[in-house]
Order: C-alpha cells, then sequence, then structure tokens
C-alpha cells in the first residue's frame, strides 16, 4: 500500500471545499465565449510517449466512477487530437493483473516505465457525486480530479511545474430529469471529465455557453 499512498495527492473532499480551500489559488476558468474566440492550452506536452493513469482509490464511492473508463475515455481524447502518442490503455490493465499486490506498491513513474512510457498523464479522482434534490426528479453530476504530467525516468513533475499534487480540474454535468438512471449521469461525468482534461493540452473553440473547465493549482 506505500506506493499507492504515495500516488494519492489529497484525500477526498467536497467539489466546492476543494475550490475554496485557502491554500488553493486559481489559475484559470475556461469560459464558454460568445464570440467563439479560442482557449488556449494550458500547457503542450512534449511528444513523448504518454500512458493515462487515473484513479480513485474509494474517493468517489457514492457516484461510483469507474476510473478505467475514464482513463480510456482520455486516451483517446489525446489520441484524437493527436497530443502525444499515447500507451494502448490494455498495456496498464496487464501490467496490473499481472502484478497483483505489487502493483499497488509502484510510484507513478514507476508504473510508466514499467508500461513503456515516457511520461504519465496522472488523474485522480478526488470527488464524485450526483446531486439529486429531494422532492425533485431531476438530477446532476460533480466530480473533481487533481491532474498532473509525471515524468517516467525522473519521478518530477512536468506540469504544472514545481507542483507536487498537480491542477484541479472540476466539472458539473447539466441537470437532467433522468434521476432514476444515475448509470447515465455517471458515464457523462466520466466523459465530461475526460473532454475537460484533454482540453488543458490543446487550444480549442469553445461550442456552447455550458463549455467550462475550472482549474486551480495548490
Amino acid at each position: 500500500m506505500i506506493g499507492m499512498l504515495r500516488r494519492l495527492c489529497l484525500p477526498a473532499f467536497g467539489a466546492a471545499a476543494i475550490l475554496l480551500s485557502g491554500g488553493c489559488n486559481i489559475l484559470g476558468i475556461i469560459p464558454a465565449k460568445s464570440n467563439n474566440e479560442d482557449v488556449p492550452a494550458q500547457y503542450v506536452p512534449a511528444k513523448d510517449s504518454m500512458l493515462v493513469l487515473a484513479e480513485s482509490y474509494g474517493a468517489a464511492p457514492s457516484a461510483d466512477i469507474d476510473s478505467q473508463y475514464v482513463g480510456f475515455a482520455l486516451t483517446r481524447d489525446l489520441k484524437d487530437h493527436e497530443i502525444a502518442p499515447t500507451v494502448d490503455p490494455k498495456v496498464l490493465m496487464q501490467l496490473r493483473d499481472s502484478n497483483g499486490d505489487e502493483y499497488n506498491k509502484m510510484t507513478i513513474d514507476g508504473i510508466g516505465r514499467a508500461a513503456g512510457a515516457k511520461q504519465v498523464l496522472y488523474v485522480q479522482i478526488t470527488y464524485a457525486d450526483v446531486e439529486h434534490p429531494t422532492g425533485s426528479d431531476q438530477a446532476r453530476g460533480i466530480m473533481t480530479a487533481r491532474v498532473r504530467i509525471v515524468d517516467s525516468d525522473t519521478g518530477e513533475t512536468r506540469w504544472p511545474a514545481g507542483s507536487r499534487t498537480g491542477s484541479v480540474v472540476q466539472i458539473q454535468t447539466e441537470w437532467t430529469r433522468t434521476a432514476s438512471d444515475q448509470a447515465k449521469i455517471r458515464t457523462k461525468m466520466a466523459d465530461q471529465l475526460a473532454d475537460a482534461v484533454g482540453k488543458l493540452f490543446r487550444t480549442y473553440t469553445p461550442d456552447h455557453l455550458n463549455d467550462v473547465s475550472k482549474v486551480a493549482e495548490q
């Protein structure tokens, strides 16, 4: 469990608590603009092989978020937008399955090296929940994650520079009348988080007024 604890950046906090914490400095809010102006990339990764490693370790039990699904969705997003050469997520699955408990002792950079990646995009899901107000037939999902890129050779954080915990990305889905089908909301949350994280590393044009991501660094 030592390696697992090393990989954890924060215990699970409520989404609002994370963003309102006194130790958290807002790097930027990426809003949709009425004139569709491009939003620049927060960081342009090196064109080195990249492994996406998404984990939650029980930080989001109420929403039952599948971190493996987030990893697959984000890998696909990075590949589609040619952000960096990506390692097949199945390599990570095989590494985890073949090493059993030893996998949990591995560090982020160790996992990257074992998977043949030069850098690891580490996504730690710290909060996820489906809001369903009493007496309402509507619901929405909220999810927060800490994101950083780790060099597989040195173990140093490539981005955000000088940060040990990474940048916070928070998403929330639109209110929907599918409160009884929370599986769809959880899938939407995971897809939306993958999209928001992917946009950190590329310039994009907002396509609607709800295209909003919040990014912060501690």
